[in-house]
């Protein structure tokens, strides 16, 4: 049965969502960013090696230098392609977007529910717990949010924290490690 109590904590999940939802938003930017800069190096340092490789250097520049010169080059953009592969922030990006796409939609039928009236709507602890396992799986598969994200919403440290979300046993959203700037 729904009481004034029970809708209350159903608002109090959908404003989580909805902080949740911009965070995670923001933290597929940050990663995206960070992806691009990652992927530049590789792609600008191939494309020299490429141009070392054409007819009009290899007339300028001594053979036996201009293989050291793209072996070298070759080397450095296989480095930075292996740390953009293994930091993954394109995969990260991508995560953080589907996070915050199912979010949307956990938000828009508690949005629904909270429209309808107390007859019409499902039993109350049978909701609250359906919604609560969701958000309990969604926590588990959601990317760390970035430090300077969170920090941008919440910018105290983390013992003035409230959320809502007290009735689960976890946050609405994984933090990343605070470390001491």
């Amino acid at each position: 049965m729904w009481t004034d109590e029970k809708d209350k904590m159903l608002y109090r999940m959908q404003s989580d969502i909805y902080i949740a939802k911009v965070i995670l938003y923001d933290s597929a930017l940050h990663y995206n960013k960070l992806n691009l800069l990652l992927g530049w190096p590789s792609a600008v340092i191939t494309g020299i090696i490429t141009l070392l490789k054409s007819v009009e250097f290899a007339q300028v520049i001594s053979p036996l230098y201009l293989n050291i010169i793209t072996y070298v080059l070759t080397i450095i953009a296989s480095v930075c392609g292996t740390f953009h592969m293994l930091l993954d922030y394109g995969g990260k990006t991508q995560r953080c977007k589907e996070m915050s796409d199912n979010l949307y939609e956990t938000s828009e039928n508690i949005k629904l529910i909270r429209s309808s009236s107390y007859d019409k709507r499902p039993d109350a602890d049978t909701y609250l717990s359906n919604i609560s396992a969701k958000l309990v799986a969604y926590q588990k598969k959601m990317e760390l949010v970035p430090y300077s994200v969170f920090h941008r919403y919440y910018p105290d440290d983390l013992s003035s924290l409230q959320f809502a979300f007290k009735m689960y046993d976890n946050p609405p959203m994984p933090i990343s490690e605070i470390r001491m700037v």
